[in-house]
């Protein structure tokens, strides 16, 4: 039985819940036993339709709090919704629209946290596609917003799961490589050259003007007073917008100051 003064509020909030189309509807209440004893229960309202009457029907199923089962069920379901919400926001606010790596700023943000821990050794590459004004202008924006699209799912492809990925802009990528403490730059530089013969491979096959487009990158790691964002996005940023042609190595990298100093 439900104490006469929680009726009224019991009703309201199951027709605001089900109001707002959800499947399932969960809430705490209180219900009058027997003996006069109040309990804490849980409700759980489920819309459903009727297999006779093919018509919507609210189904409520209420249970003592001390039941553990259920109370993992409802924790469960509400773990999942905050998943579900956090991607959501996730995907609107830290995320770039079209490509759906990370905006500049959450790269930036996630990248200069990781800095403040040192607890890794961090390379961080910027990418430049060449060619993509021409290729935008002879296949038109339509085939060159599909060909960054491709663009973003190699480099996630050719990541691990803890580095960071990011379109800073235009056709411009942002990709941090994290290594322990006292991986050898030789071991460092040699998975970079990997990753972008990797993306650039992959990006042949997609390429409608015939290989003409590719990346180059500038490169930077951290070390001595190369320990925050800005310092080494404007070694690598450097080293890739201000270098001579004969400076890029066989794979289009180069490095910046930070792999000399």
């Amino acid at each position: 039985m439900i104490p006469s003064d929680d009726q009224f509020e019991y009703l309201t909030t199951l027709e605001i819940q089900q109001s707002k189309n959800k499947e399932y509807v969960f809430f705490e209440h209180r219900l009058k036993k027997k003996d006069g004893s109040i309990i804490p229960v849980y409700c759980l309202g489920k819309v459903s339709y009727d297999p006779v009457t093919l018509k919507k029907r609210s189904d409520i199923f209420i249970t003592n709090v001390g039941d553990s089962h259920f109370v993992e069920e409802l924790r469960e379901q509400a773990n999942h919704e905050v998943e579900v919400n956090k991607a959501k926001w996730e995907n609107k606010f830290r995320r770039d629209a079209l490509t759906h790596l990370l905006s500049r700023g959450s790269f930036e943000s996630d990248l200069e946290q990781a800095l403040l821990k040192k607890k890794y050794k961090v390379l961080l590459m910027i990418m430049d596609l060449r060619n993509f004004k021409e290729y935008n202008e002879k296949f038109g924006h339509r085939e060159g917003d599909a060909l960054l699209k491709n663009i973003a799912s190699f480099i996630k492809c050719s990541l691990r799961d803890h580095d960071l990925s990011a379109r800073l802009g235009g056709d411009e990528f942002g990709v941090a490589l994290f290594f322990e403490p006292g991986e050898l730059d030789e071991v460092i530089i040699q998975r970079a050259n990997d990753f972008l013969i990797d993306v650039n491979s992959k990006l042949r096959n997609v390429d409608k003007s015939s290989g003409n487009s590719e990346f180059r990158a500038g490169i930077s790691i951290t070390r001595k007073d190369y320990t925050t964002y800005t310092k080494i996005y404007e070694d690598a940023y450097a080293a890739l917008y201000n270098s001579k042609e004969e400076d890029f190595d066989s794979n289009n990298i180069v490095k910046g100051k930070s792999f000399i100093e």
